[in-house]
């Protein structure tokens, strides 16, 4: 079971910046962060989803990192993104994905939606 987290939290840094979303299985984004990356995208922001790598085959560069990195879920998050404004988006968002909460409980899927976001997403951030 994760630890809860007892230390106050920094704001995720904003500033101009473009961020790719990558998660181990598809509907990761939507249950890990979807809140936050609809912060973000609200704020005017690029985010893009998924990796391409067969692009180095096309003779294109693979993408070589960026200056910041954040994680959410990370085990040792010192920030946070208020997502308060975005919880709604973010609910609506999970029910695109029903087959998950209907496997996972026998709750109502969008009483499980809205009951399983919080009003922030903590996360690591690693500069480069």
């Amino acid at each position: 079971m994760t630890e809860p987290i007892t230390t106050p939290l920094k704001p995720v840094p904003g500033g101009r910046w473009r961020a790719l979303a990558a998660a181990a299985r598809p509907d990761d984004l939507e249950y890990g962060c979807s809140a936050a990356i609809a912060v973000r995208t609200g704020e005017g922001r690029e985010v893009a989803r998924g990796i391409f790598p067969e692009r180095a085959d096309r003779g294109r560069e693979p993408w070589n990192g960026g200056r910041r990195g954040t994680a959410a879920g990370s085990g040792r998050p010192a920030h946070a993104a208020d997502t308060r404004d975005r919880l709604e988006h973010a609910a609506r968002s999970l029910l695109q994905h029903r087959v998950c909460p209907e496997t996972l409980t026998d709750q109502d899927p969008e009483e499980y939606a809205r009951g399983s976001l919080l009003p922030a997403t903590a996360a690591e951030v690693f500069d480069r």
